[in-house]
């Protein structure tokens, strides 16, 4: 996946998306990933998948995703070749974005049936889902969505030119989370020829349709036109608001999904301090926060060592370890870290394995903490301090297969590149744990 999206601060949204960033293979490209955001609270039951418009990003639903996500699992892809997804070299065709979201529908395990929710083109992406998979849908949202695309005469002419006119200087644009190649592809393949009414017809699926009073971005009948087409929709206008309505009136549009999901039952926001039956008792603290402290939050399920990854992108040359005068960037860390994985890896440890670590508090025991993660296999920490019959019983009992000390750690290192990036102690490789009987012989 790529580094960031364009247009977004990360100061400037609420959820700290990268937390739950999880990674789906394009369908047709291995190599290629879709960039997810998925947070899912304990004991919800029902799901709701965002998917953003035409040069978007899922930070646009950042409103939304913060306000559901108490009682739903919330869903926000990064459509192939947007925000921090990869673009492969495809067509960009509307069956292979619907074949991208049967795709996450299966990889993270969606239930059964689940909401979805569109915005603008993104809303045209969930028009062909619901006809081509009705079975999979509860509910149907869609915001800013127009059954066509009239585009101005000097749109079709942007698009002959060559698309390396636009390379040299496309990295300086303000916004537009795309490359160039996937707008034009887009715009050509898909946007600029698509005509959903045939498709609208077919939707039986309960339908929200959304609009903004004074969204001009197409002419105004492609907007009004979709909730004639599909029949039995609920449709709310929301005054005051252009193109982007769930950015521009946020809890307008949230009150209106509310509606529509509940039947006008308000369910509360993560952030909301509501003390659940039973835990009042259990957890008497919660009584003492403060109004804007949430009792909990969705727990990222991701794998620990990704959240050093996150960092490093968004935070490559921030101090992550002071040491004695020496520091390391959050980039360094995960490049050394990169690097010792790959020697562990080389040494023979696999998925699974237990490797024992046995250094003090410093950047090296954070560098094996982390490669072993990366390497698949499971960190056993060792108190530093321990006797050797104390580590050897450790040993025993946790059946370690690698067993990585302060006199061991810079050669391996050395030899996977560490010495690129500063110096490391003088010492000799990693060894394999020693075995039961070695270990009786030692003790």
């Amino acid at each position: 996946m790529k580094n960031k999206p364009r247009g977004f601060k990360r100061g400037a949204v609420k959820l700290d998306f990268d937390l739950y960033r999880v990674a789906v293979p394009i369908p047709g490209y291995p190599e290629a990933q879709l960039s997810v955001v998925d947070l899912q609270p304990e004991g919800v039951e029902r799901t709701v998948v965002f998917v953003h418009g035409y040069a978007g990003v899922a930070e646009t639903w950042d409103y939304q995703l913060d306000y559901f996500a108490g009682s739903y699992r919330v869903i926000a892809p990064d459509l192939r070749g947007h925000g921090l997804s990869d673009a492969p070299d495809s067509a960009y065709t509307m069956p292979e974005l619907v074949s991208d979201l049967v795709q996450i529908a299966g990889v993270l395990k969606l239930p059964e049936r689940f909401v979805l929710a569109g915005h603008s083109f993104g809303g045209a992406v969930c028009v062909e889902f619901a006809a081509a998979h009705p079975e999979r849908l509860e509910k149907l949202i869609l915001l800013s969505t127009a059954g066509e695309h009239p585009l101005p005469k000097l749109t079709g002419l942007v698009t002959q030119l060559p698309t390396a006119l636009f390379r040299p200087f496309w990295r300086y644009r303000p916004r537009w989370n795309a490359e160039v190649h996937v707008m034009k592809r887009m715009m050509v393949n898909n946007l600029r020829i698509w005509n959903g009414w045939e498709a609208m017809a077919r939707i039986k699926t309960p339908t929200l349709v959304i609009t903004g009073e004074r969204d001009r971005y197409f002419p105004r009948r492609v907007f009004d036109g979709v909730s004639k087409a599909i029949a039995g929709a609920e449709v709310v206008d929301v005054g005051a608001s252009k193109h982007k309505v769930q950015l521009e009136r946020h809890a307008a549009v949230n009150r209106a999904i509310e509606r529509f999901l509940e039947g006008g039952a308000r369910r509360a926001s993560w952030r909301e301090p509501v003390v659940h039956p039973g835990q009042a008792a259990n957890r008497p603290w919660l009584t003492s926060y403060e109004h804007y402290t949430p009792h909990s939050i969705p727990i990222p399920r991701r794998p620990l060592h990704q959240f050093l990854e996150t960092t490093a992108r968004w935070l490559p040359d921030r101090t992550a370890t002071w040491f004695y005068g020496s520091s390391l960037s959050y980039r360094q860390l995960n490049e050394r870290t990169n690097q010792f994985a790959h020697a562990l890896i080389k040494l023979g440890v696999q998925p699974g394995d237990r490797v024992m670590v046995v250094l003090p508090n410093m950047p090296q025991m954070i560098i094996a903490y982390y490669a072993i993660l990366k390497a698949g296999a499971v960190v056993v920490m060792a108190n530093p301090e321990a006797t050797a019959p104390q580590i050897v019983r450790q040993i025993q009992r946790t059946g370690a297969k690698v067993l990585v000390t302060l006199a061991e750690f810079s050669e391996l290192a050395r030899a996977a590149g560490g010495v690129r990036y500063g110096r490391l102690p003088p010492t000799g490789p990693v060894r394999p744990a020693p075995s039961a009987a070695e270990s009786s012989a030692t003790a």
